[in-house]
């Protein structure tokens, strides 16, 4: 019993809410009720007696200029489009009169908050997109935000019937048009906005004027400091979109024109930090000796460190060039202290191999091990000293060619998982030099897992030719609209 009245209640809210959808065809004509009849009010929004003084003002209108006002209240209606709804509306009813097409069309939806003028083509003239525009925000939407629709649509019908009897109110809307316009509202965010991209252009001009100060290359490089940005700041994006999902944070509160100085000005460091990252590892790969790329970065960093007051997280690569300085002096103490040691310049020597043995070279190709090079004066004898390269940590000792090149224990993958079954992998350390392999035995690869997503959506229009006792105007797409 209790499941049947639970089904009833279930069928009847979905019937009801059917019917709160108006189609073009299911919205009453005013007309049938009387040729002074110009408001439609089915959902009772506006009450008998504001629908009764909004007839009297359309009544008046019509006498005075001819033109036909159809004002239409409704809760709901089918369609995603609120513009399309109403042109099609105007255009199925047919207000204004044929051949003048002076008809107005005042459309409001309250449960999605938006309502729409649309004017026939011959009423364009008189009541221009600007205008209608400034009525709305003027009269319709401070009304509309205290629930008071019939007070906000008498205010802009008054106002209406003062424009088309006295063309020059026209005039004071244009100036209140200009006040409300996007420029006159933001224009101190905008000129903001524009002086933060001109100091960073001027800032990007500045880093490219000290190219020959330094070894740095050109052309190419410069598309892949965009690139490089352009991929930090998708990363930056992703991240945000996660945060702003994930918390519930209103996005319409941030992505606002009071933001864009901000933006700007992120969006400027970002690719400041780019650049200023790209030309620092181009100094790094144009030498091979430690001292050699230290004193270049020393130039570099002593150009450009007032850029960290900008890009605050420039000041990170400033402190690593300093402990990279202080490690040096480390590195350029000789073997022992009798001073008859010189140290050879490694962008010098014209062949390692003749100092370096293959798996010393090998070392230094993947970072695990750099080599300072001495020379003792006396006798030309060459003695090496080792020490740890950046990526030292990643790397054992192979235990038959004992250089520092045994990667550490990581998965191979033998047979790939699939959606459907299990992989099998090898746990294993191999040699990137004497292809030395140890294996610690196989391991099950989990199945992958699939993420389903599914959509749907759809929208229903309709159309009609047909005229009811309107005076059978046609509209061409004019009109404003908004929301609340």
């Amino acid at each position: 019993m209790i499941k049947h009245k639970f089904l009833a209640i279930v069928f009847l809210m979905i019937t009801i809410s059917s019917f709160s959808q108006y189609t073009i065809e299911t919205i009453p004509d005013p007309k049938q009720q009387g040729q002074n009849s110009f408001v439609s009010d089915p959902d009772g929004i506006l009450g008998l007696t504001t629908v009764d003084a909004l007839n009297q003002i359309c009544v008046d209108i019509e006498q005075q200029s001819s033109a036909e006002v159809a004002i239409v209240a409704i809760d709901d209606f089918e369609g995603a489009s609120d513009f399309d709804f109403a042109y099609e509306l105007f255009n199925h009813w047919g207000i204004g009169k044929a051949g003048n097409n002076n008809g107005l069309l005042v459309f409001i939806a309250r449960n999605r908050r938006k309502y729409q003028f649309i004017t026939g083509l011959g009423m364009e003239g008189s009541l221009p997109d600007v205008t209608l525009s400034t009525i709305g925000e003027r009269y319709l939407v401070p009304k509309f935000k205290q629930g008071d629709y019939g007070g906000g649509l008498i205010d802009a019908m008054n106002a209406i019937k003062n424009v088309l009897e006295n063309p020059e109110v026209i005039k004071e809307l244009k100036v209140e048009a200009q006040k409300n316009s996007f420029l006159f509202k933001n224009g101190d965010d905008l000129l903001s906005s524009a002086i933060v991209i001109l100091v960073f252009v001027a800032i990007f001009y500045w880093l490219s004027s000290f190219k020959k100060h330094l070894p740095l290359s050109t052309g190419k490089n410069n598309y892949k400091d965009f690139i490089g940005g352009c991929a930090i700041i998708f990363v930056i994006v992703f991240f945000g979109f996660f945060v702003v999902t994930f918390f519930g944070i209103d996005a319409e509160k941030l992505l606002t024109i009071q933001a864009v100085p901000w933006i700007a000005f992120v969006l400027g460091t970002i690719f400041l930090l780019s650049k200023y990252i790209s030309q620092r590892q181009n100094i790094i790969n144009a030498y091979k000796d430690e001292a050699n790329i230290v004193a270049a970065l020393g130039r570099y960093e002593k150009r450009y460190w007032i850029l960290a007051l900008i890009c605050p997280l420039l000041i990170f690569f400033i402190i690593r060039y300093l402990r990279r300085k202080n490690q040096l002096k480390q590195r350029l103490q000789p073997p022992d202290h009798s001073g008859k040691w010189i140290r050879l310049n490694r962008d010098e020597i014209k062949g390692i191999t003749a100092y370096l043995s293959d798996g010393q070279i090998q070392e230094e190709k993947i970072r695990s091990v750099s080599y300072e090079i001495w020379q003792q004066l006396d006798n030309a004898s060459i003695q090496l000293v080792k020490w740890n390269g950046r990526k030292f940590n990643r790397y054992e000792d192979c235990p038959r060619c004992e250089n520092r090149t045994l990667n550490k224990v990581y998965t191979k993958t033998i047979t790939a998982a699939t959606y459907s079954s299990t992989g099998l992998g090898e746990k294993i350390q191999d040699c990137t030099f004497c292809k030395y392999k140890q294996s610690f035995g196989t391991v099950i690869l989990p199945k992958l897992q699939k993420s389903s997503s599914s959509g749907s959506g759809g929208s229903r229009s309709s159309s009609s030719a047909s005229s009811g006792s309107w005076g059978g105007g046609r509209s061409g797409g004019g009109g404003a609209g908004g929301s609340w």
